[in-house]
């Protein structure tokens, strides 16, 4: 990295944001910006933003009061959000050549080498995910059997079991296994990185030539801690799957297939694969480990929802075996019951960021380059035009001649060129877990010492993929039979 004297450096941070600032009064541009917030001298918007509340929800506010198509800025920075259908097509779909870039950030670039994490092609994948499935999906029925206080470990043991053993043919050994930590820890850092506002780096970037020991400056030791994390995340999995390679007992997975399809390796073809690969990982696990949990908040929550989910199971399944992949198709009412998950608790709320490559004219607005612009999630799948009664749980809506539109169809899985290719195996994964839950298990309230049940209230962390906050649960199995199912299954190499 380029090193600049500190007295420098600290000049140019003092006057980036004046100057930032100023930089709208000699645009070009004679149309006008969007309509937004109150921007003040230096610090633009950023006092209409309280730190306490979901970004999602305030630009939602916002839109009822300005428009679809909301403009702020924060010390210079310029940023754009979209709450419609029509305006999220419009910008990212139909002038996708000019808004698909990311923008360039400093904590999810350089400083942390997150921008190092490539695209990939999940469709190859396909197969693969689908034979790792099944074991993992019975592991985690099996987990919950076992130790039905530990949904968030053994969900997220599932999801890193899952995303491991595809992208590097791993098996964890256990919760305790030495990549497990290192991956959660990975995961955690990107939702903080990620975060509008957390890191003053990001308005004004030559705080990035501050040095480490100087006061205040702690955020650039939290990056370099970040880095090394990354980088240890990115690099063991791909050496343990060289050096199975080279000893003759690698197994299929992305990274051994990739590895021998590129033939010789070069350096920019190994960074490609170990980068791809990580992508694969971190792409596939925190929003699995999101929509499942919401998915068992949702069943204490509504309780009757659950309840006729179940009926349907016992009367396409039976009570002799568990459900399977082909079931899903004959299991309507559940289907509808997913998609109502992820429209009432979408797993990306904003998706991740675009950024205007060049001007931008909309309707007469003016969205300039270099603008930051999210895609609303859930404002959309929770308009009441499209949705009616949108804060209800109605997994009714999905049925029926006149079903509503389905989630993944609205940005349930991102938006424009960058929308997730992976969407429908998303959605199907999810079927087969929650239909195995609802067949063996029974999700309950937790019922305090004064006979009190403990009902969660739907409140969400404050990242960019947001799991439900702590909430107590009973989780037992609906039957003795139920549970030999599990375990015989568990058991069985059929699923292995």
């Amino acid at each position: 990295m380029d090193k600049l004297p500190t007295a420098t450096t600290l000049s140019c941070c003092l006057l980036i944001p004046l100057v930032l600032y100023l930089r709208p009064l000699f645009s070009k541009s004679t149309v006008p910006l969007p309509p937004g917030p109150t921007r003040y001298p230096i610090v633009g918007s950023a006092l209409s933003i309280p730190r306490d509340r979901q970004e999602w929800l305030i630009f939602s506010e916002w839109a009822q009061t300005y428009g679809h198509v909301v403009y702020f800025r924060i010390l210079g920075r310029d940023f754009v959000a979209l709450n419609s259908v029509k305006s999220i097509n419009d910008v990212l779909l139909q002038q996708g050549a000019n808004s698909s870039d990311r923008p360039p950030v400093q904590m999810v670039g350089p400083l942390t080498g997150y921008d190092r994490i490539t695209a990939f092609s999940p469709q190859s994948l396909r197969l693969q995910v689908a034979l790792a499935h099944g074991r993992r999906q019975l592991l985690l029925m099996r987990q919950l059997l076992e130790e039905p206080k530990s949904l968030g470990p053994a969900v997220f043991l599932y999801a890193a079991r899952l995303m491991l053993k595809v992208g590097y043919g791993y098996n964890i050994t256990g919760a305790h296994d030495p990549l497990i930590a290192t991956a959660e820890r990975c995961l955690t850092q990107i939702g903080e990185t990620f975060e509008l506002g957390r890191f003053l780096v990001e308005f004004i970037p030559p705080l990035r030539y501050v040095p480490a020991w100087f006061p205040g400056a702690g955020w650039k030791r939290t990056a370099a801690y970040f880095k090394t994390c990354l980088e240890e995340m990115v690099v063991v999995p791909y050496n343990m799957v060289k050096t199975a390679m080279d000893l003759g007992q690698s197994t299929s997975s992305f990274t051994s297939d990739a590895i021998q399809e590129a033939g010789t390796l070069d350096e920019a073809k190994e960074d490609l694969i170990m980068w791809s690969a990580h992508a694969l990982y971190a792409g596939g696990t925190d929003t699995s480990v999101a929509g499942v949990e919401s998915f068992f908040m949702a069943m204490i929550m509504y309780p009757d929802v659950q309840l006729k989910a179940q009926q349907e199971l016992d009367r396409v399944v039976g009570s002799s075996r568990l459900p399977c992949g082909a079931d899903c198709t004959r299991l309507p009412y559940l289907t509808a019951v997913m998609k109502e998950v992820l429209r009432m608790f979408p797993v990306a709320p904003l998706a991740l960021p675009h950024a205007a490559s060049s001007d931008i004219v909309y309707e007469n607005m003016f969205i300039p380059k270099g603008a930051t612009i999210f895609g609303n999630t859930w404002a959309i799948l929770h308009d009441p035009e499209i949705y009616p009664d949108p804060m209800e749980f109605k997994p009714e809506r999905f049925l029926g001649e006149h079903a509503q539109p389905d989630p993944k169809d609205l940005g349930g899985f991102g938006h424009g060129r960058r929308r997730c290719p992976a969407a429908d195996f998303a959605q199907e994964s999810m079927m087969i877990l929650f239909a195995l839950a609802l067949s063996t298990f029974n999700v309950l309230p937790f019922t305090d010492d004064e006979g009190n049940k403990i009902i969660p209230k739907g409140e969400y962390t404050h990242r960019i993929i947001p799991h439900p906050k702590e909430f107590p649960y009973e989780i037992v199995p609906r039957s003795s039979a139920k549970a030999m199912l599990i375990r015989l299954a568990c058991a069985d190499t059929i699923y292995a």
